[in-house]
């Protein structure tokens, strides 16, 4: 269902020219998932995120990387921050994240895409400290995807409760009030009642 909503675009300003889509899927082992899309006709802002159906309670998700955990289902909703602690590396939600359904291995390759972009950016500096210091993080997370130790974990934190791992070696627990208060969530996107729009 695609709906333009009486709303000005929270980046241009541009009244009436966001038009949302909502898509409901059933996730095989997740259930009901909503993929809900904004969009702006006017700057091409767009915002998607998932939205689960039995979701709600802050979570945090834990899982080795290895060999055996690669093809573990993620979901990972735009509220949530992920984490790889044992390399003090994690992405927060920021103006523009997205919502996506992956799997560990992919959620890595986000991971390692971006600390290529930053080793490329180093070597144009000619900052070879920094240049060693990307190329030992995709090493270590190389060796982590090969082997079938459990010292390097994906993590996914997540204060709205949406985002989930689905594998047998994933985990989950709450989040404590004082986790909540220091993630941050990514942008306010307005919710809206659907009766508004019909």
């Amino acid at each position: 269902m695609e709906t333009v909503i009486e709303q000005s675009c929270p980046m241009c300003y541009e009244e009436s020219s966001v038009s949302m889509l909502v898509n409901v899927h059933e996730i095989p082992y997740f259930g009901e998932q909503t993929e809900l899309t904004l969009a702006c006709k006017s700057c091409g802002w767009r915002k998607t995120d998932f939205i689960a159906g039995d979701g709600g309670e802050p979570v945090a998700w834990t899982i080795p990387i290895n060999a055996g955990t690669l093809d573990g289902r993620v979901v990972r909703s735009s509220s949530c921050t992920v984490r790889i602690p044992e390399l003090d590396i994690e992405v927060e939600p920021g103006i523009a994240a997205d919502g996506y359904v992956s799997n560990v291995e992919g959620v890595i390759s986000r991971f390692e895409d971006a600390i290529r972009m930053l080793m490329r950016q180093a070597q144009s500096e000619g900052d070879i400290g920094d240049v060693d210091s990307c190329g030992a993080f995709l090493q270590r997370l190389a060796d982590a995807k090969l082997g079938d130790d459990d010292a390097v974990t994906l993590v996914l934190l997540d204060p709205l409760g949406h985002s989930k791992i689905m594998h047998d070696s994933a985990s989950s627990r709450n989040l404590t009030d004082e986790e909540v208060e220091g993630l941050y969530t990514g942008p306010i996107v307005p919710v809206f009642d659907m009766s508004d729009l019909e």
